[in-house]
């Protein structure tokens, strides 16, 4: 018998609906659906892009997922990035470090969640068993996630992310892969040596000799590269 991710089965959330008179069809499947019922005239327009109708709903409104669906994001995977990403971000100040980059996604047969940190001074596995603690703690009490996942907090590596400008200042002279959000003469990607960061924009020295220039709105993303 199908179950979801909570162990209802298919069958019984039909028998449910059945018992209600009325029919509950989301549109997208829900990482829980329990067993628990109540009944509606109609759904708020948010809702209904989230995937529900009017009729029997999920009693899993609980704050996540309301806020979650009341807020406009596309996906849970987004909410839960911003929220941990809001924690993070006003954690890391006081330990020297700095967040670059934030994962959580489905990887295999189950959810990872990606903490890539920097300073100026590198980051040391002390740095990160300090910030894995923190971190676990923190969603032990907000519960923010309802499934297993695995925490990974680990430096970005030689290929480091450049999310802004202060990023390009930063590593001026060193290699980094461009990636535009719109072609250059039918490219999209360039690779080149950092130059002249301001406050529009940067060089790339190419391996020909040649310069050219990018501004910050142009970039989809970037990183350092070997």
């Amino acid at each position: 018998m199908e179950r979801d991710v909570c162990g209802c089965s298919s069958v019984g959330r039909v028998q449910a609906s059945q018992a209600w008179g009325r029919e509950f069809k989301p549109r997208r499947p829900l990482q829980c659906q329990r067993i628990l019922f109540f009944l509606v005239d109609a759904i708020p327009q948010p809702l209904k892009e989230c995937g529900y109708e009017s009729g029997l709903c999920p009693l899993f409104f609980m704050p996540v997922l309301q806020e979650w669906a009341h807020d406009g994001q596309g996906s849970m995977s987004e909410y839960v990035t911003e929220k941990i990403q809001e924690f993070v971000e006003s954690l890391l100040p006081s330990m020297g470090l700095e967040l670059v980059e934030i994962q959580y996604r489905q990887e295999g047969e189950g959810w990872v969640l990606r903490l890539f940190l920097d300073s100026p001074d590198g980051v040391g596995l002390d740095e990160c068993s300090k910030v894995s603690r923190e971190v676990s703690f923190f969603l032990d009490v907000e519960d923010l996630i309802p499934n297993a996942f695995h925490l990974e907090v680990s430096s970005p590596g030689l290929e480091r992310p450049l999310r802004d400008l202060k990023d390009f200042i930063r590593f001026l002279g060193k290699k980094a892969r461009v990636k535009l959000r719109h072609p250059r003469g039918g490219q999209k990607v360039f690779v080149g040596m950092i130059g002249a960061p301001d406050e529009s924009g940067f060089d790339l020295l190419f391996e020909d000799g040649a310069t050219g220039r990018f501004l910050m709105d142009e970039v989809k993303k970037a990183r350092l590269t070997l």
